[in-house]
């Protein structure tokens, strides 16, 4: 393994002839303990040939994690390796617009972790890049490929008529001066995470997303809020993304529900069901919570190798893309 502002010619071991070749564009506390640990989980496990970070010391620990090839700072020099086929970009928010732009220009098939995009001006920038290109482009919407999610989709499917689903997220405050909360830097809290769950309702839905408003926004600096959502087929979404519960409370608790039926799903570990086939008494448990990461990136590396479109249909992470910035920018009102 070799690091340097420059990649150094060198000679690194040969990659299995059949594992794919990717690059990891970020390494920070996201890509270290939970990008990477779902790529070494993959079977075969893709060969990561370049880690590229900023700062040398966190890119010098992901590339040990990963057995990677090569760590550097020179993202371009990573996207002229025409050995690399696909790339994951795990950087701060503010910078995956423009990357993802240049990965795929560059021939790259592209993960970009959640935002896609800061701006609608960004997403249509973006959807040039990746009409020009026809490289597949994946955002880390993986919640949808939660084990209990597909479950409980499948469920869905052979249910006809609206359904109505309800999110609590306790999602804890975060000190004032975090990046995440910079609007030029991290975006806010609502684009940068809740996206998560306007996602998963969305693929609930099945199909597009008619309107989105605010029924709370928090004053205090932290993004809590209360959105309502409407689906072109009279579902409606009502996600709870609230920063003063108590540690107890559960993390991520979901509700579905229509005419004389309901699931909850609590903490990505316990799923019941209620008047709806599929699901025993005593509902399914498992072993540890499982948000579907592992999911994702095998669905998407499967793609990849087979020459397929990405696992969410480009217009879905749009349209996805495009409402979440939206609800970040919404009236902020103190009133619940």
């Amino acid at each position: 393994m070799v690091f340097s502002r420059k990649i150094l010619p060198c000679s690194p071991p040969a990659p299995p002839p059949t594992a794919q070749q990717v690059a990891l564009i970020g390494a920070g506390n996201f890509a270290a303990r939970t990008l990477v640990p779902a790529l070494l989980a993959q079977s075969p496990r893709p060969v990561v040939a370049h880690v590229v970070s900023a700062r040398g010391a966190s890119a010098l620990i992901v590339a040990r994690q990963a057995k990677a090839l090569r760590v550097s700072t020179d993202l371009e020099a990573v996207l002229a390796d025409a050995a690399v086929r696909t790339v994951f970009l795990s950087t701060r928010h503010q910078q995956h617009a423009a990357q993802a732009i240049a990965a795929l220009r560059a021939g790259k098939a592209v993960w970009v972790e959640k935002p896609l995009a800061l701006s609608e001006a960004d997403l249509v920038e973006i959807a040039e890049a990746h009409a020009t290109s026809g490289q597949p482009l994946m955002v880390g919407f993986n919640r949808r490929f939660a084990p209990l999610a597909q479950h409980v989709a499948q469920r869905l499917r052979q249910i006809p008529g609206p359904k109505h689903f309800e999110a609590t997220i306790n999602a804890g405050t975060l000190a004032l001066d975090h990046w995440l909360l910079d609007p030029q830097v991290g975006g806010g809290r609502i684009v940068g995470e809740a996206c998560h769950f306007v996602d998963l309702f969305r693929f609930w839905a099945g199909v597009p997303i008619a309107s989105v408003h605010a029924t709370y926004r928090g004053a205090d600096g932290q993004d809590a809020g209360r959105f309502s959502l409407e689906f072109a087929d009279g579902s409606t979404g009502q996600i709870h993304y609230l920063t003063d519960l108590a540690p107890s409370q559960p993390k991520e608790h979901f509700r579905i529900s229509g005419t004389d039926w309901e699931v909850e799903i609590d903490n990505w570990t316990k799923c019941r069901g209620r008047g709806i086939g599929g699901f025993n008494r005593g509902g399914f448990w498992m072993a540890s919570p499982d948000k579907g990461h592992r999911w994702a990136l095998q669905a998407f590396l499967h793609a990849v190798h087979a020459g397929a479109a990405a696992p969410i249909p480009f217009d879905e992470l749009l349209e996805v893309s495009r409402w979440s910035i939206r609800m970040q920018s919404m009236p902020i009102s103190s009133t619940p």
